[in-house]
């Protein structure tokens, strides 16, 4: 922006290149239409930075539930042989002594 600004672009022609950027595609247009029109942007930005925090918070609730479901594998790896080791082994080791003995 500030380099488009450097070439003597005007307000509204510079926002509208951020239309390309998927983080501030919205905020490039609100700013050139209000370059246009001469509206406030205080009510609009703090509208888009609440939208994009509210994103944000979002996609961070959906990576913390993948990492739920990605860890099940994991754990199950690591803890059924020692459940096994532990709980079933002494059991069948019980049964066969009895048998044999």
């Amino acid at each position: 922006m500030a380099a488009r600004f450097r070439l003597g672009h005007l307000g509204a022609q510079a926002w509208e290149a951020a239309d390309g950027h998927p983080g501030w595609a919205e905020v490039g247009r609100e700013m050139a239409r209000a370059e246009r029109s001469g509206i406030s942007l205080a009510p609009t930005l703090r509208d888009l930075a609440e939208d994009a925090r509210r994103e944000a918070a979002d996609q961070a609730l959906a990576s913390a539930r993948k990492v739920g479901v990605r860890s099940v594998v994991p754990l199950m790896v690591c803890f059924l042989p020692a459940f096994v080791l532990v709980g079933v082994v002494p059991i069948i080791a019980g049964l066969l002594a009895g048998l044999v003995g």
